[in-house]
Order: structure tokens, then C-alpha cells, then sequence
């Protein structure tokens, strides 16, 4: 639910994030999908839209910059599923209209 919450906090500011000035996602756990443990109190910089960098959270930041406080957050890469049926949950294979229910398609 932290990521979720990020993620939709990350989409806000999406247009900051694509402007010149940086969008800085301060004090954030980053968990980075290689399998390495969660990395915890760092800074990710976003200039245009990409990541610039990820350092150790720190008060100092760039003049101009957005600050995001993320502390208690956990950041990590989106998960994108190339290949879903939705609804399908009985036996795996088999369409319910039970199964369309806000949390089985959330």
C-alpha cells in the first residue's frame, strides 16, 4: 500500500519531474528489483522525467528543487504485467462474474 501510495504521489508530479528544475523523492526506501535487500534513506533526483540519481538522503538540495518527503515510503520499479485475464479465478482457467469484484481486478 506505500508503494501504491507513492506511485500515485510520483504520478502527480509528473510534470514537475519532465520541467528543468529536479523533483527530489527525499528519504525514500528503494527496493531495486534485483533481488539485492531494500536500500533505505536515500534521495532520488528526477530531472525530465528520468532518474538522475539515487544517493544517501541528505537536508541539502538543489535550489529550485521539489522536495517529496518519502520517509516510510518504499519505492520500487513498476510492475507491469505484459499478459492478464481478468476475472479468471476459478480453477485458473474458468471466467466467474464473482470474480469481477473491486479488489480481484484492483
Amino acid at each position: 500500500m506505500r508503494a501504491c501510495t507513492l506511485l500515485v504521489a510520483v504520478l502527480f508530479t509528473s510534470a514537475l519531474a519532465r520541467s528543468q528544475q529536479p523533483v527530489i523523492l527525499h528519504n525514500a526506501t528503494v527496493i531495486d528489483g534485483t533481488g539485492s535487500p531494500a536500500r533505505e534513506h536515500l534521495d532520488i533526483t528526477l530531472r525530465r522525467g528520468l532518474i538522475e540519481s539515487v544517493s544517501p538522503a541528505s537536508q541539502a538540495h538543489a535550489a529550485g528543487a521539489s522536495v517529496i518527503d518519502c520517509t516510510g515510503k518504499t519505492v520500487i520499479p513498476g510492475l507491469v504485467s505484459a499478459h492478464s485475464h481478468l476475472g479468471v479465478l476459478l480453477n485458473n482457467t474458468e471466467q466467474s462474474p464473482d470474480a469481477y469484484t473491486r479488489g480481484n481486478v484492483t
